[in-house]
């Protein structure tokens, strides 16, 4: 497939979801490859009716488990070697009732390391094929706000408790997902200028638990080779069902720090994460649509979005 492609693991619903229909939206020349447990659910469910007819032309659907190095490793192959984004939203579906949140709470998730499972193996064999692409390949990973010791800081209290009892358990994921992201990643060159004012951060070793990463599973990660400035890990605030509200007009660069919206801007915020000048003053920052989340996506790797594009090599937090 010589068509510039973008590549979406978690896309049958959610931020992924959004990011697709929303780029597919605005790029005309891209094709869009995803990779789905269930193809066939997926065309019975209403994210897939709402497509047009275009867009659904111009995408493939594959049947693959994520936990499988071979399965992934086809779909990279079938992606080709024009893959310019790849975006990565693997995640439980969220409990639809008390008891299934309450089972979260007391039996956290199953598996424990469903998120870093899939990235370990995504960029595992990714690492095998990058030297032989033909395009500049960009990552986005979708991650959430809170998690890590750093970044826990940040959060309001309620939402703090949230995280660490009820969340516990995604969050732990989160945390060796991130991890996972970092070791896989060059440090940015402080001789580069679009790299030099780069922060580098990522979960440290003692916050991953083992049963989300052994020792066994770390020493088999490959080597750095993903350029900083081709990722962005977005840590969206709690998500919901609701709207796209579209981006702020007051908050949406990293010059533009942590400032409230002025009045009359209702669009979502985009902060960086991870500074501490920053994380006491974000606390404001509670929730945010999928739909948006994935807007925002769509406007990283769209390429139309000048403002967006500040955003490669950093790890902003999205919040109303």
């Amino acid at each position: 497939m010589n068509q510039p492609t973008v590549l979406y693991f978690g896309a049958s619903r959610g931020v992924a979801f959004a990011a697709y229909s929303s780029l597919a939206a605005q790029r005309l020349d891209l094709h869009h490859v995803l990779f789905l447990r269930s193809p066939s659910r997926f065309r019975q469910s209403e994210e897939y009716k709402s497509l047009p007819d275009d867009v659904v032309q111009r995408s493939t659907y594959f049947q693959g488990d994520a936990h499988s190095a071979e399965d992934v490793g086809n779909v990279l192959r079938i992606a080709g070697q024009a893959i310019v984004g790849i975006v990565s939203s693997i995640g439980s579906k969220p409990p639809s009732s008390l008891i299934g949140f309450m089972s979260i709470v007391v039996y956290g998730i199953d598996p424990p390391d469903l998120c870093t499972r899939a990235l370990a193996i995504l960029l595992t064999e990714l690492s095998r094929v990058y030297p032989t692409l033909t395009t500049k390949t960009k990552f986005v990973l979708c991650s959430s706000m809170g998690t890590g010791e750093v970044p826990h800081k940040a959060l309001a209290f309620g939402l703090g408790l949230l995280f660490s009892l009820a969340l516990h358990g995604p969050s732990a994921d989160k945390v060796g997902m991130g991890y996972v992201m970092a070791r896989s990643t060059l440090p940015p060159d402080l001789n580069v200028a679009e790299e030099s004012s780069l922060p580098r951060f990522g979960p440290g070793e003692s916050e991953v638990l083992p049963q989300v990463l052994s020792r066994d599973a770390q020493a088999a990660l490959p080597p750095p080779f993903l350029l900083a400035s081709d990722v962005c890990i977005i840590r969206s605030a709690l998500l919901t069902d609701g709207p796209s509200l579209g981006m702020s007009k007051t908050v949406r660069t990293p010059l533009d720090g942590v400032k409230k919206n002025a009045k009359g801007d209702n669009g979502y915020r985009v902060i960086q994460d991870g500074l501490a000048d920053h994380e006491s003053k974000g606390k404001s920052m509670y929730s945010i649509s999928r739909k948006d989340a994935g807007h925002f996506v769509a406007e990283i790797l769209g390429g139309k979005n000048r403002d967006a594009q500040l955003w490669w090599g950093r790890q902003p937090v999205l919040a109303y």
